[in-house]
Order: C-alpha cells, then sequence, then structure tokens
C-alpha cells in the first residue's frame, strides 16, 4: 500500500510535468531556457523520454551562446537581484559571410553598455538534460547512457529517506552534462575589452563547441532510444538536423509532419595533422578509441591547413657534408661523391584522420594543458606546435538515386545513428536491442537483467588483426554463456566491427613460450592473418602465437629513430619478427640473429622474412633457448623483448656484443610506477658484474604502454663500452685463439626427421594420434602452472616433502650416462642436498664438475612399487594438470608419474619402454632422438637399453656397431621447451640430451596401451615387456641354442629363414649386409 503511494506520487508529478510543458518554435525570439519551454532542437528527445515509464524531464537546454551583464552598482543600491541576460541563441552565431545574428548580438552588447557601465560575459554553455525517475535503477540507467555518448558529468541525486521510503516522500532525479563550456570577458565597467577581430575569433570557437554539442547530443538520443525504447534509430531520428535553415523557404512543407525542419546536414569529426607526425598520432587516437574505424583517412590540403591556421611551411635547412655546404661537390674518404641530404618539400603535406568527438579533445586543444595523458600525448605535441587541430566539417546527405540533394523537410540525413556511435557502444547497444526484442517469442528481459549481462560480458576493448579478423579479450560473453547459447551475438560483433572471422583468447599458456590458445567463435577457423604495420607485414596464426599491436611506438623506434644501420643484431626473444623486421627493412641492419624458442614463431618468421623481400642471408633463425643458440661477440646491438622480464637474458646479451668495442642492449622490463631508477641501476649493477671492467651507462629510458595498473612496459638502452687497449693486433689475435679453442673437442651432432607437433589437439584429435602410434609434441594446452615454475630452487621451497626424502640420484664425472657400461654411481641423498648440488652444477664451470641425474622412484622400490610423484610429494599436486586425455582418463590405465631433474648437458642413454608414456618438460630444453620399432633390430639392445653409447660419435659406431647406421636414417628429433608435452608410443626407442643452460626438470606419465594383465605385475620403471613378448624372446634365445648344436651353415640358413619369416609377417625390412659394409667404407 505504501510502495503505491510512492508510484502515485511520481505519475502525479509527471502529469503534471508534461502538461505544463511548452514546445517553443522556429520564429520564437524569446529565450527557451526559463521554465517550462523546450528549446525546438530539444523537442523530440523530451517528448521520447516522456513517452517512457518511469521517468520524465524536469529540464533542457539545447545548448547556447549568450552575453550576460553582470550586476552593477546601482542594482545594488536598488537590491535588484541577480544580473540580465543581453543576449542569448541556441544556433550558430553565423561568421562574417552572414553577420545578421552577429550585428544583432553587437548590437544588444552596445546598447547595454549604453544603459549602464556594465561588465559583459561571453558564454557558451551545453546541451543538459534533467529528469526524475520512479527508482534508482533507472537513474543509473540513464546516467550510463548519458556517460557511454560522452557527457562523463552526469550523475543522481537522490532524496529519498530511506527510513521513509514507504511514505511516498523523496526523489529521484539526474542529469546529463558535459564539460564543454567556454566564458569570456568581453567589457568590464562599459568599456570593450576586444576588437572586432577577437570578438570574431571568440564567436568562431563558440560555434565550434555548438557544434561538438549538437553531435554528441546526437549520439545520447540515439543510444537512449535503443537503451529505452528498444528501437534502433533511423536516419531521420538524428537531433543535430533536427532544424531546417531555410525554413523561411516560400512553399516549404510545414505540416503535421514533425520532422519537416530538419536540415540535411551531419557532422563529422577529424584530426587534421601534418603527415610526418600522422602515424604516431594514429597510433595514439587509435590507443585512447578516438580513431573512427567506420571511415577511412583523406588527404588534405594546403589551403585547408592555412584556414586552419597550422604551419604549412617546412624549414629550409643547410646540411652540410664533412665540412663541406650543400650544393657543392662532396667525396668520402676513399674518393667517391658522398650523396646529398634529400632535401625536405617547401611545404608540408597534411592528411585528415577520421575521429569520434570526446571531451578529452577540449584539452588537448588546450596548448598549455599539463595534465595530458601519456597515451594522448603524441596529439597534444602536434597541436601545441600548431601542426594539428581538430575540425568538424558539415556533410550533405545522399538525397535520390542521383545523388541531388532534396530540399523538402523530409530529406533524410546522412547517415544513420550507429555511425555516430563508437564500435564499443555501437555493440553494446545492438545486443541490449536484440535482448528486449524477444517477446515475441515470449522471452521477457528486465532492463536490470539486461543492463547486467551486457556490463559483464560485452567488450570495450579487442585486438583487430589484418583486415578481417578479431580477437576478444577471454572475458568477452564468457561469464552468462548460457545467454548467447540462446542469442549468439557474433553477427552483431561482426557488423559492428567490420570483421568476418571471430577469435576469443583462451588463458595463454603459463611457459615461457606463452603460447595463444585462441579459439574460433565465428567465421572462417583459420587463424592466419597478414597484419600491416609501418611497412612491414606480419604473417601469423592468431590461434598458436601471440600478436601485440600495443607495442607500435617501439616498433618505429627500432625502424626509424635507433641508428642501426648496417649493424649486427642479436634479437633473443625474436617472436615472428616483431622488432627484427623493422630493422631489417626499415632500419637497413646488416644482419640479425634471430634467437627464438617458439617454433610455430621461428615458422612464421621465415615466412615474414621472404613475405617481406628481405634477403635470406640477412637473418639467421636460430631456434632454441638463446642461452643456448645465441651467438657470441658479433653484435653491435642486442634486443631483449621478453616481458615481464628478461632478467635471465641479461648475462647472454653481454657475451653476444662485440669484445672489441661492446654495443647498446635494449632491455625491456615492466616497472611500477616510482621505480624506474631503481630498476636501472639493478639492470647496470648486473650487467657490470658479468664485465666487471667495461663501462655500462643509460642512454635513455623509453616508455613503450601501461603494462597493468601503475606499472610501466619500459625499455632501458643502455650502453656498455670495453675498456681502451692499445695493442689492437694482439686483441684480434687473442681473441682468434679463443674462437679455435672453442671450436676444439666438440661432436658435431646429428640432424634428423623433425617430430610433428600439435597445437591444442581435440579429443578426438589425441585418439587417433594415438591410433597411428607415432610420437607428436602437443603445445598449448593446460598443463598448470608447473611450466613457469618448476626451477630446482622452486621445487626445494615449494615442496618440503621432496627437500627432506631420500633420493637414489645417478652421479658422474661425464655427462653422457652409460648404462651398458655403468659409468655413473648410485648416491642416496636427501633431496634438498640432491637440489642444492643441481644448482651448483649449472653454474660451475671447473673442469671437475659432476654430472647429475634423478628419476624418482615409488614409495618401496624393493616392491616394485612405480613412482607416483604427485602423491609422494603433495604440495605440488596444485600445480600441475596430467594430459589425461591420452589414457582416457582411466585410472587403472595410469602406471606411475615420474619427477626427472638433471644438471645441465646430460645425456641418459638409449631405451625403450615397454609402455606409452608422455613427458612434459617443465625447466631447461630437452632434445630428444627417437627410433621407430621396426628399425629395433639396427640398435643393438641389451634387455632395455642400447649398447651405442653416444648416437653422435659416428665413427666409433660405424666401426662398432654399423647397422647402427640404418636406424639413423630413420630417427626422429624435437628439442623440447618448457611447456611442451611429447607423446612417445610403447617401444619406440628414444635418447635424452638437457640442455647446456640450465637445470633439466620434467615429469614422465606412463600409461598402458594393452590391457593391465598383459604385462608382469613387477615393473617398477614401465620397461618389463609385456609377459607373452617375453615368453616369444625367451623362446627364440632357447631356439638359437638348439640350432648351435648344428653345423655352422646349418645355422646360418635357418636363422636367415626364421628372421625373413618373421620380418614378412610384420612389414620390417631386413637390412642386407652388403649395405652396411658399403656404408663403414
Amino acid at each position: 500500500m505504501m510502495m503505491m503511494q510512492n508510484e502515485d506520487n511520481f505519475e502525479r508529478r509527471k502529469s503534471a510535468t508534461v502538461s505544463s510543458l511548452v514546445m517553443t518554435s522556429g520564429d520564437d525570439d524569446d529565450d527557451k531556457s526559463r521554465a517550462g519551454r523546450v528549446d525546438e532542437r530539444v523537442r523530440d528527445f523530451v517528448e521520447r523520454v516522456n513517452a517512457c515509464e518511469n521517468i520524465f524531464t524536469t529540464s533542457s537546454c539545447s545548448g547556447r551562446v549568450s552575453i550576460f551583464a553582470e550586476r552593477t552598482e546601482e542594482d545594488c543600491k536598488e537590491k535588484r537581484k541577480g544580473g540580465e541576460w543581453v543576449f542569448v541563441s541556441h544556433e550558430l552565431v553565423v561568421k562574417e559571410e552572414e553577420e545578421e545574428e552577429r550585428s544583432l548580438m553587437v548590437e544588444k552588447m552596445k546598447e547595454s553598455l549604453r544603459k549602464s557601465s556594465s561588465t559583459l560575459t561571453l558564454r557558451f554553455e551545453p546541451f543538459i538534460l534533467a529528469v526524475e525517475t520512479k527508482d534508482e535503477h533507472t537513474a543509473r540507467m540513464f546516467v550510463k547512457c548519458a556517460r557511454d555518448a560522452g557527457y562523463r558529468e552526469s550523475g543522481v541525486v537522490s532524496t529519498v529517506d530511506e527510513s521513509k521510503r514507504a511514505s511516498g516522500s523523496g526523489r529521484i532525479t539526474a542529469s546529463a552534462r558535459c564539460s564543454i563550456r567556454m566564458e569570456a570577458l568581453v567589457a568590464k565597467d562599459g568599456e570593450m575589452l576586444l576588437s572586432d577581430e577577437g570578438l570574431r575569433i571568440l564567436v568562431e570557437e563558440c560555434n565550434k563547441k555548438m557544434k561538438a554539442n549538437w553531435e554528441r547530443a546526437d549520439r545520447f538520443y540515439a543510444l537512449f532510444t535503443e537503451r529505452f525504447c528498444g528501437e534502433k534509430k533511423t536516419d531521420d531520428a538524428l537531433i543535430i538536423n533536427s532544424k531546417n535553415n531555410n525554413n523561411n523557404n516560400n512553399g516549404g512543407d510545414t505540416s503535421n509532419n514533425s520532422h519537416s525542419g530538419r536540415t540535411e546536414k551531419a557532422k563529422r569529426c577529424w584530426f587534421l595533422v601534418d603527415s610526418l607526425c600522422a602515424k604516431t598520432c594514429k597510433d595514439a587516437l587509435k590507443r585512447n578509441g578516438w580513431l573512427d574505424q567506420s571511415r577511412k583517412s583523406a588527404s588534405a590540403s594546403i589551403e585547408e591547413a592555412q584556414r586552419r591556421h597550422l604551419v604549412v611551411d617546412n624549414p629550409v635547412v643547410h646540411e652540410e657534408i664533412d665540412g663541406d655546404v650543400e650544393g657543392k661537390e662532396n667525396t668520402g674518404e676513399d674518393g667517391k661523391k658522398v650523396k646529398k641530404p634529400k632535401a625536405l618539400p617547401p611545404k608540408k603535406s597534411f592528411v585528415k584522420l577520421p575521429v569520434i568527438e570526446t571531451n578529452a579533445f577540449v584539452t588537448l586543444m588546450d596548448k598549455n594543458a599539463t595534465a595530458v595523458e601519456p597515451s594522448s600525448a603524441p596529439i597534444h605535441f602536434a597541436i601545441s606546435l600548431n601542426l594539428a587541430t581538430f575540425i568538424v566539417e558539415d556533410v550533405d546527405a545522399p538525397g535520390n538515386e542521383n545523388g541531388s540533394r532534396s530540399n523538402s523537410g523530409s530529406g533524410s540525413s546522412s547517415s544513420s545513428s550507429s555511425k555516430t556511435l563508437p564500435p564499443a557502444a555501437l555493440l553494446a547497444s545492438r545486443i541490449a536491442t536484440t535482448l528486449r526484442n524477444q517477446k515475441d517469442k515470449g522471452i521477457t528481459c528486465t532492463e536490470k537483467f539486461i543492463e547486467t549481462v551486457v556490463s559483464a560480458d560485452v567488450p570495450k576493448k579487442w585486438e583487430k588483426l589484418g583486415d578481417n579478423l578479431v580477437l576478444l579479450p577471454k572475458s568477452a560473453f564468457a561469464k552468462y554463456r548460457e545467454v548467447w547459447d540462446f542469442f549468439p551475438p557474433w553477427e552483431h560483433v561482426a557488423e559492428c566491427l567490420k570483421v568476418q572471422r571471430i577469435f576469443r583468447q583462451d588463458t595463454v599458456s603459463k611457459g615461457p613460450k606463452r603460447e595463444s590458445r585462441a579459439v574460433s567463435v565465428h567465421g572462417n577457423d583459420s587463424g592466419w592473418v597478414e597484419h600491416k604495420e609501418l611497412g612491414v607485414t606480419y604473417g601469423f596464426d592468431c590461434s598458436k602465437v601471440m600478436f601485440s599491436s600495443g607495442n607500435g611506438t617501439e616498433k618505429k623506434r627500432m625502424g626509424f629513430d635507433v641508428r642501426a644501420r648496417n649493424e649486427v643484431i642479436v634479437d633473443l626473444y625474436a617472436g615472428i619478427g616483431y622488432y627484427s623486421l623493422q630493422l631489417l627493412k626499415n632500419g637497413n641492419a646488416k644482419k640479425v640473429y634471430a634467437c627464438e624458442w617458439n617454433p610455430n614463431s621461428c615458422e612464421y618468421l621465415r615466412w615474414n622474412i621472404k613475405k617481406n623481400n628481405i634477403e635470406a642471408n640477412r637473418c639467421d633463425v636460430l631456434e632454441g633457448d638463446n642461452r643456448e643458440v645465441a651467438p657470441k661477440n658479433v653484435a653491435d646491438r642486442v634486443l631483449l623483448g621478453l616481458l615481464p622480464t628478461s632478467r635471465e637474458a641479461w648475462s647472454v646479451a653481454v657475451g653476444c656484443l662485440k669484445a672489441e668495442k661492446g654495443g647498446v642492449c635494449h632491455v625491456h622490463e615492466c616497472v611500477d610506477e616510482g621505480d624506474f631508477e631503481k630498476k636501472g641501476d639493478e639492470i647496470l649493477a648486473a650487467l657490470r658484474e658479468v664485465k666487471p671492467n667495461w663501462t655500462a651507462r643509460i642512454e635513455k629510458v623509453e616508455k613503450v604502454k601501461k603494462y597493468a595498473p601503475r606499472v610501466w612496459h619500459l625499455v632501458y638502452d643502455i650502453v656498455l663500452r670495453p675498456p681502451m687497449k692499445r695493442n689492437v693486433g694482439e686483441t684480434s689475435s687473442s681473441r682468434k685463439k679463443l674462437m679455435e679453442s672453442e671450436g676444439t673437442g666438440k661432436t658435431k651432432k646429428s640432424h634428423f626427421a623433425k617430430v610433428l607437433r600439435k597445437h591444442r589437439p581435440t579429443l578426438e584429435e589425441v585418439r587417433a594420434i594415438k591410433r597411428s602410434r607415432e610420437p607428436v609434441v602437443f603445445t598449448g594446452i593446460d598443463i598448470g602452472s608447473c611450466a613457469q615454475t618448476w626451477t630446482p630452487q622452486y621445487l626445494l621451497e615449494k615442496s618440503p616433502t621432496l627437500a627432506n626424502a631420500k633420493v637414489s640420484a645417478h652421479v658422474s664425472s661425464s655427462a653422457n650416462f652409460d648404462f651398458a657400461r655403468k659409468n655413473f654411481k648410485y648416491e642416496t641423498l636427501v633431496g634438498r642436498d640432491f637440489l642444492q648440488k643441481v644448482v651448483r652444477s649449472a653454474s660451475s664451470l671447473s673442469s671437475k664438475a659432476e654430472f647429475l641425474y634423478l628419476r624418482s622412484l615409488g614409495a618401496d622400490p624393493r616392491k616394485f612399487e612405480p613412482a607416483m610423484a604427485l602423491q609422494q610429494f603433495p604440495e605440488l599436486v596444485g600445480d600441475v594438470r596430467l594430459p589425461s586425455d591420452l589414457w582416457d582418463n582411466k585410472e587403472n590405465a595410469l602406471h606411475s608419474v615420474v619427477l626427472r631433474v638433471s644438471s645441465p648437458s646430460v645425456k641418459i642413454w638409449l631405451h625403450y619402454d615397454a609402455m606409452d608414456n608422455v613427458l612434459i618438460q617443465l625447466n631447461g630444453t630437452k632434445r630428444v632422438v627417437l627410433f621407430p620399432p621396426k628399425h629395433s633390430g639396427d640398435l643393438y639392445l641389451k634387455d632395455s637399453s642400447s649398447m651405442v653409447s653416444d648416437i653422435d660419435d659416428s665413427k666409433t659406431n660405424d666401426a662398432e656397431y654399423p647397422r647402427f647406421r640404418h636406424a639413423l636414417e630413420n630417427a626422429q628429433e624435437i628439442i623440447l621447451q618448457p611447456g611442451d608435452c611429447l607423446f612417445i608410443p610403447a617401444l619406440w626407442a628414444h635418447r635424452c640430451e638437457s640442455g647446456s643452460a640450465a637445470p633439466s626438470v620434467a615429469l614422465n606419465a606412463f600409461f598402458r596401451d594393452l590391457e593391465k594383465n598383459a604385462y608382469p605385475a613387477k615393473d617398477a620403471y614401465a620397461n618389463a615387456d609385456p609377459i607373452v613378448a617375453k615368453e616369444v624372446l625367451a623362446n627364440i634365445e632357447e631356439s638359437i641354442e638348439k640350432l648351435k648344436a648344428l653345423p655352422n651353415q646349418h645355422g646360418e640358413f635357418y636363422a636367415s629363414v626364421a628372421s625373413a619369416n618373421l620380418a614378412r609377417a610384420f612389414g620390417v625390412d631386413p637390412v642386407p649386409t652388403t649395405r652396411f659394409v658399403a656404408l663403414s667404407s
């Protein structure tokens, strides 16, 4: 009953207010802003608001230019309140070619000054709309709508006392306001302060603000209509076109058409800028969401720039080369003519960038403004140098089919209201309207529900890649998935963002490769794009690798600003060539060594080199850990572009620099605000530790972008120089000897066919891979945080159980562990001691260093219990997600989970396992060479291990194991990076070698591909042959012994027949003896 009373009070106030409104006509000369009057320009808007439930207008103004006379001393003596409105206009105060209204304003000013010694103020005041609402939810909706349209000062005022809410007392009001205002003193104590020219300039500024005011009101009307009325506004609904400039024309139709007075002019906002600044400013506009991507840039004439008072003349520069003035012949040291610098043309060129008007433009246009965001600083800088300005243009509407403009009042406007909205606001409006318009299907969505869903799930930011693909953030349309399953939003997204393919990012893989997990949600499933920036084409698959278009300023700096011409560059984190390609194509670098350990990125980088017509010999793509593959003593400049930190490669970078002259390191870091200097000192200290006798200084700190709240992506340009040496010849000789000594004593590694990689396979693809019985590397799958964190030090701190457990470690003075010859010993160590020894072995340079290797065992190895590392060390469980799809999530199929930790460079003997397994690399790298089961006869196996000690020692192997060459011809290899998961089918023999840069940490999950009862009960290592196979091998051994009782020729004959029968039965091709004679020779 009490609530009904409150609603009745609201309805009574609404009825009384609406009935008292007076709609002004176009020829009413009185001030329309006073109480009870509605300006013609906002008439439709006010009627639209008052036609909605739960809301009505209490005051409004379409915007006005006015002259106000302040109270005089006489007014004070007579106790008259306030001042006096000398002049008020709700239209443009026209310019000199149409002087009538400005003359009227000037006449009224002069008349006021004649009457009294007034102080006159020229004001521009923007659109304002105040409403009362029935409830707070409607008020919040109104304010959100206003703010989305650009009215940032909008707010809600509630006078409802919660304790007396039931009585119906109090009101809830809201208003739409913005800050496009201007106020200037034009007369003081009866004396004019401005000349006619000064007054003209002020009036022109008022006109500019009035046009911007109308455009913003236009957007507000469109948004309000869609959100409150459930309608998508058509072309004739724009407030800005609601007044016909020719309403005095004879014959004009002024009948019952409520829109008959509309002009056919629309407004478009542009950023007019010097073409040399255009790219930087365009990037800034795009970063801030001000670039109107529904329109194209346009060229601008010198005359137009002059009218806007921009600098149009290029400076005359007299270049000197080697002391000679330009215009004379110049020669270099070799006597050849030196090319003169290209002179700038006398006049600048200008372009117009399409923009969406925003409040921020007012600040940017203020040349003395200090509170300018860094993201928009290039725009303000160009404006402050008179190289750019914002402009608003009238655009004629298309009339009939032949393009003529209609003179009737019912002509259509130039564009629909949807084009006046930023893409994010347009998308939100479209989706909200779709949710509202479901009543015909029997579905009613409340406004509160719509606002909640749209606010939570409709994205405000995205990344557009190439011409027709958009990558949405992970949170887009994710929280209320059941809603979007019923109302798919993808068509709206494609239309509003003007794309054909839509991908949504998933959680980026947590390993150091940071592989993309984006998935297709609309259109073609292919994630391949060709994205162009700064004249360089970047081709990549967005579902496999990451791409950041937010680093545009740093790409530009590498390509155009740093002096890299004829330099040798080492890029330690090259990716698909973000910076390397800029240096090669635009910076004219002599050569780039591009280090990258993501195989997909390496593939795309090679494609990009070819696509951009860069000579192949100018860029060496070095696949692998940069600590292992980066070249030493070659670079003039080193890039370390890894975020949030590149700390692990700081020492590597110093080693890349030329020993005789040093160079520059560009160190990328994420740094908290206030810690910029501290981080710089930290980097310098670390680099000086690597080269104590070198000088190091910070040449520049470059701000790239905000990485997170109060965290900046910075680049520290650090110059490192060696001490000066007098005897250059001795230095060169020493360097040569050093390089020769480094090149000796190394065994050259063989290279084999690459193991297939599969990025984020589906369950069906996993099952198909298992059926194929071929090894495959799975990338991009979610295995938890272990790929990012599991270093030996982390394991020591994370798991007290492991730190205190007794472990059986392999220890050897040789990195090549040989099971057949037992060149290692077993030592029982406490887990803490073992892990600390591994860490020390990674940093030891001693020739007597020992190598360690751990394969975790079960809780009671004497009972042949298999290892279950995640159960034995429970603190680690939360870090890992095992790829259980490989064994169909069947618990009885999983045999064991093994933790493997080793020193760098450790080689584990060639062996096979009798069960399938997945090797998950978590820290460091690992080279794995695999041999197909059908060539196991060439491996010289003894039990499950091979007699071949080193697969890369071809000289020894050809002499002692000649058939092994045939196995090598059919081998496959892969270098595993952290986060890679290698599926090794049962009986595929393999040899593993840890990378040299860091200790190796990995997990093995063994699982049965046969029924459990097909294997021996006692098998702790998953290498016991199936029961049937073991019996067959035993029978063969017995048969061999029996044949030995016969003469030798009988043994040869029946052994050959038996082996041929077995080979034919299982498709194994026996190798002719003569083949190996030829190979060994």
